[in-house]
């Protein structure tokens, strides 16, 4: 009667540390969500006035990167745009930067459509739960247009067209007429013809 709860102790004191580890693990990010008070202090309208682009868009991937000079930690989201509400983006696919902290972006899915409030600073996008970005869902996106209006496609960047030919017309050059290109096989065919018209006669006084 012993035995199982001899395997129950050493099946606890086993798992003991891999929970210690998930707890240590999970409690920082859990303190910083807590930590996060500025969601809901702010009105989509003064969202929108803060942030310099308003776009919605398909997360493509996201990777661990760096921001601003002093390259902090942050989380990079690549982001295919699809409808822009505010601003300007100087491509179809843009990265979005949100600097690691208390409220930060997180729990963003790949494939999903994501409304992006972001600011310029220098040449990022960032991004932060504080400004606005959220789920694109049927009511969000409603809100959005209600605020800023129903925007604008986010087009593909066209495929660069290649330039006509130029032609450059040489200073005192004119183009050679059909008799001038002609003459000189002209002149070859009269000589030839008298070439034997001449052998014929030697050849009938012999």
């Amino acid at each position: 009667m012993r035995a199982p709860r001899s395997i129950a102790a050493l099946t606890a004191a086993l798992l003991a540390p891999v929970l210690l580890a998930c707890a240590l693990v999970l409690a920082p990010t859990a303190a910083q969500a807590a930590r996060c008070s500025c969601q809901g202090k702010q009105t989509l309208e003064q969202q929108a006035r803060v942030a310099d682009v308003v776009f919605s868009g398909d997360l493509v991937r996201s990777h661990r990167g760096t921001s601003g000079p002093a390259q902090n930690p942050a989380t990079v989201y690549e982001v295919r745009g699809e409808q822009l509400y505010a601003g300007t983006l100087s491509s179809n696919t843009v990265a979005v930067v949100s600097p690691r902290g208390d409220c930060d972006l997180r729990d963003l899915r790949i494939d999903h459509s994501y409304v992006f409030f972001v600011t310029e600073e220098g040449a990022e996008l960032r991004a932060d739960r504080c400004g606005g970005t959220a789920p694109a869902d049927d009511k969000y996106v409603a809100q959005v247009e209600g605020v800023l209006g129903a925007g604008t496609p986010i087009a593909s960047t066209p495929p660069g067209e290649i330039p006509p030919p130029e032609f450059t017309k040489v200073a005192g050059a004119e183009p050679e007429t059909l008799t001038r290109m002609a003459a000189p096989g002209i002149a070859l065919a009269l000589i030839g013809l008298l070439g034997l018209v001449v052998v014929r006669r030697a050849a009938a006084r012999d």
